[in-house]
């Protein structure tokens, strides 16, 4: 089946959202539920994607870039991050994390996850994917295992790596959280971005899985789709 957009599926309704960014014309830079919303620098432009409008950066940006002034995820919590990208194989999602950053991040050959940690060390992991400038589903999953740190990245529903990182706690996202730009370096993302989610818990593969395969629609779409004789 085609992929959702997140306001039609189950997860919608899960009580760990705590924030959703759909880029819709009208409510540009609103968190649809949550109360992070976002300001515009440079500004970042609209186009079309997957899902209606979205956030376009350009193919050429060293400005544009949206910026939360709230931190959303506390010292240890676990989270998941998701979202569409089109048009690029540069992305980055970032924030302050004490004296240093978070961040998210790609290039042709990989994704990588960058966590700074509560007692001042760093890890990097890079998980190996072949990106191109199509249509692409990313998930990022952050869990805490007793006294561990397990990172895991997802290309298109699928799991292409995941790294444990002993004995460490992952610090807080902090303000400000930027989507399409990095803390510390002022690095820009390109192409365009579509309904961005973090959750404060850790979705499972499945939930990932069903989600870029379009299974985890919502009662209203299900509905729909019988009363079209679909599903």
């Amino acid at each position: 089946m085609a992929a959702l957009e997140l306001i039609n599926t189950t997860l919608y309704s899960d009580a760990n959202l705590v924030a959703y960014w759909r880029w819709e014309n009208g409510s540009f830079t609103v968190d649809s539920k949550g109360s992070y919303t976002l300001t515009n620098n440079g500004p970042v432009g609209e186009s079309t994607a997957i899902f209606g409008d979205c956030a376009d950066f350009g193919t050429v940006n060293t400005t544009k870039y949206f910026s939360v002034s709230s931190q959303i995820l506390n010292n240890g919590a676990n989270a998941t991050f998701f979202f569409w990208v089109k048009d690029t194989v540069i992305y980055w999602i970032s924030s302050k994390a004490g004296v240093y950053e978070n961040y998210i991040a790609s290039g042709a050959s990989y994704i990588a996850f960058h966590s700074h940690h509560t007692d001042g060390t760093d890890d990097d992991f890079g998980a190996n994917a072949t990106i191109d400038t199509g249509l692409h589903f990313i998930a990022i999953t952050q869990k805490v295992s007793g006294s561990d740190l397990i990172k895991t990245v997802f290309y298109d529903g699928v799991n292409i790596g995941s790294k444990t990182v002993a004995g460490k706690t992952m610090n807080a996202w902090e303000s400000p959280f930027y989507i399409g730009r990095v803390y510390y370096e002022g690095t820009s993302g390109l192409g365009k971005i579509d309904d961005f989610a973090i959750f404060t818990r850790v979705l499972s593969d499945t939930e990932i899985s069903n989600h870029y395969n379009g299974l985890d629609g919502n009662s209203v779409h299900i509905s729909n789709l019988a009363a079209l004789g679909v599903g």
